[in-house]
């Protein structure tokens, strides 16, 4: 008996097979294995499983339409079933009832619900972990001494105590004043009155050009005149209506003008005073040939205090008092502990007393620090001590001071290295021990040095030159301290 075909044409869209597939005998129906109306379709069937699913699909219709019986095939035999109630495979959706059956959770259910409270649990308290850990970091990176607080200091508490609330802030960001300034000649600052600030500086070796400068707004209000002059420009005396410009002259190098009556310079015989009528007169004798650094003077009520490095970067420091008429007050004093080699000095008035400033190494291969001594009015200096300044890259050169009221003192110097120098400030008390952290007042990734610090009203001001594609320029950048 040859084997019976399944012709599929009606499933694959009019494709033929090329083989016949062979059908086993049909498979006689069990009575007793017939479903119940709950149980799953018995699917042990010998046909095409697409056959058998579309025959069952068919005949579990309560009513089956004549069209439906044409397409059934009839070489498959299946057995009588009662029409069934339950739907077939992939008609749950459409059909579902309006009231499911109440499904009860399985061990398996179980344990997937306590596993995802769990995870709820240990997600809100990992959140929880971040947050508080963001708080605790924003918290520790803010830096008090940015912005420090408004906190008024105790009156009768000590300088340990109240040394959490000192420290300094650059109130203004660091501006230029001048495009042109001539390095070799320091920058003169006088305080004004008002709480504004004098400059005088040489624009060029032989031209000298001044203002009237605001700390507040870090701006220049006024320029200043002075008079024309032959000759380098020695020193600048800002003032008006006109600025005191001291010019070099082979019999008196360095001349400093302290008044319109009086100025200080150097000739062949030693450190020389001159007054209005020119005659000059010699303060100090230094032996013939010794090489003398310009005079750095700072004014004091009584007098002034002069200091100046003799015989070359080994040689010493020497200051000395003069009187207000231009009479020394004293012979010269040597600076004692000072390191071997030295720098050219800076000077500071403080409360009757003198301080010079100055960088120092005990040798050669040892970087540039900042050492400090102080001389009380007509007397000699105290030994050099070393400032504390954590100073970075090459050491520390170009030192600057200035005093405050209360005792304290504010130093200015240069580090860094060649072409990538930077100005820093730092907070000192009486004793010169360091109050607060260094603090960077030249703008990052520029070369800046030099210069001098003026105190005028509430406000500090750190003048500098910055060197900017291959020329020099004036600087300032107004500090805050308390």
């Amino acid at each position: 008996m040859p084997a019976p075909t399944l012709d599929l044409s009606s499933f694959e869209r009019g494709a033929a097979l090329e083989t016949p597939l062979p059908l086993g005998p049909p498979i006689a129906p069990n009575a007793s294995a017939r479903p119940s109306l709950d149980a799953t379709v018995d699917m042990r069937l010998n046909a095409s499983k697409q056959a058998t699913q579309e025959a069952l699909v068919a005949r579990t219709r309560i009513t089956t339409p004549p069209e439906a019986e044409a397409h059934a095939p009839a070489e498959v035999k299946l057995p009588d079933l009662p029409p069934a109630g339950v739907p077939a495979p992939g008609l749950f959706i459409a059909d579902a009832p309006l009231e499911p059956r109440p499904r009860l959770p399985s061990l398996v259910t179980a344990q997937r619900a306590q596993l995802s409270r769990m995870r709820v649990v240990i997600l809100a308290l990992g959140g929880v972990s971040v947050l508080l850990a963001a708080t605790v970091s924003v918290l520790l990176l803010r830096n008090p001494r940015t912005e420090p607080a408004e906190v008024a200091p105790s009156a009768s508490g000590s300088a340990a105590s109240n040394a959490g609330l000192l420290g300094c802030r650059v109130a203004l960001p660091p501006a230029r004043i001048s495009s042109t300034i001539e390095r070799s000649v320091p920058i003169s600052a006088v305080p004004l009155a008002d709480g504004k600030i004098a400059i005088g500086i040489a624009e060029t070796k032989t031209s000298a050009v001044g203002w009237i400068y605001d700390p507040e707004t870090a701006e220049s209000v006024k320029s200043l005149s002075a008079a024309p002059g032959v000759g380098d420009v020695t020193f600048v005396t800002p003032g008006e209506p006109l600025m005191l410009v001291d010019r070099a002259v082979s019999e008196f190098a360095f001349a400093r003008s302290l008044s319109p009556s009086l100025a200080i310079g150097v000739g062949p015989s030693g450190v020389l005073r001159r007054g209005d009528d020119g005659a000059t007169g010699v303060l100090w004798p230094i032996p013939t040939g010794l090489k003398v650094t310009p005079p750095r003077i700072a004014a004091l009520a009584d007098g002034y205090f002069v200091a100046f490095r003799q015989g070359g970067a080994e040689g010493q420091l020497s200051t000395g008092w003069v009187s207000p008429t231009g009479a020394a007050l004293g012979p010269l004093s040597i600076v004692p502990g000072a390191p071997k080699s030295l720098g050219t000095p800076s000077v500071a008035s403080g409360a009757r007393e003198g301080i010079v400033v100055f960088a120092g190494r005990t040798e050669k291969a040892n970087p540039f620090r900042i050492y400090a001594a102080r001389a009380r009015f007509g007397q000699q200096p105290s030994p050099a001590v070393q400032l504390a300044l954590t100073e970075q890259g090459g050491g520390a050169i170009a030192p600057a001071l200035t005093a405050f009221s209360n005792g304290n003192f504010l130093v200015q110097w240069t580090d860094g290295k060649v072409a990538q120098y930077r100005v820093h400030v730092r907070l000192l008390d009486a004793s010169f021990a360091p109050i607060g952290d260094p603090l960077l007042v030249s703008a990052k990734g520029t070369n800046a040095g030099q210069g001098t610090l003026v105190m005028a009203g509430k406000s500090v001001v750190s003048f500098f030159i910055q060197t900017t594609a291959g020329h020099d320029e004036l600087w300032g950048a107004s500090i805050k301290c308390r």
